[in-house]
């Protein structure tokens, strides 16, 4: 059980240090001009209602995809901690970072080869 839980808590630590990365925590910038956009420029612009179709249905599908995509790179940002670590601390050589990240793969296979086999939870009781 131990193996499980050590593993459990280091993907989820990984998987909450990938997504602030992702969804972009690092700061905010303001960059260019803050003054509004004149009124009085603004034109009425018509559209093809087929183009105004496939527009609107692709936002559906970006609406769709877009959380995919980032949960998959949140899961990869996981499995691969020795990069994460790489980027928060840039004086660790690639390779200490990458044998990091192979130690803790081969962690989670062996909490995974634990579950499957029924080790983890049998010593649980």
């Amino acid at each position: 059980m131990r193996i499980l839980a050590i593993a459990l808590f280091v993907f989820l630590f990984s998987a909450a240090l990938s997504a602030l990365n992702e969804l972009g925590f690092q700061g905010a910038s303001i960059e260019g001009n803050l003054t509004p956009p004149s009124v009085t420029n603004v034109t009425a612009e018509l559209k093809n209602p087929i183009v105004a179709a496939l527009e609107g249905f692709a936002m559906i599908i970006l609406t769709i995809i877009r959380p995919l995509i980032i949960f998959s790179k949140i899961v990869v940002g996981a499995l691969t901690i020795g990069s994460i670590i790489k980027g928060l601390i840039p004086i660790i050589p690639d390779q200490l970072a990458n044998l990091l990240t192979v130690g803790v793969d081969f962690m989670y296979a062996v909490a995974i080869i634990q579950l499957l086999r029924g080790l983890a939870l049998r010593t649980a009781r």
